[in-house]
């Protein structure tokens, strides 16, 4: 297995990696596996396997962008933040939700 398959791309997908953590939206190696699969899919075609990239593809990436990238435990919310929730705030946190799918 190559770890060199999205070499061009790798700086786009940390980008995304942050752009989701700043929304609160958890990034796993499953979401981070099929994000990656999609891009090189498209980009490479039929010659790309099926399969996708390889069990510990995800692993080493985020190795690799260790510096910028990592693992955190997440906090519940604060009762000021719970009490922000609205109408309003729920349709934007939708309108998110639609843009990072």
């Amino acid at each position: 297995e190559t770890n060199a398959w999205l070499k061009p791309e790798e700086e786009m997908v940390v980008a995304y990696c942050i752009k989701l953590a700043i929304r609160a939206f958890p990034l796993n190696h499953r979401v981070l596996k099929t994000h990656v699969d999609s891009i090189l899919n498209t980009r490479i075609g039929a010659s790309f396997p099926k399969e996708g990239v390889g069990k510990s593809w995800t692993q080493r990436f985020l190795e690799r962008h260790s510096d910028c990238l990592g693992r955190y435990w997440s906090t519940s919310l604060d009762t000021a933040c719970g009490c922000a929730v609205n109408e309003n705030t729920h349709q934007e946190w939708c309108k998110l939700f639609k843009d990072i799918l």
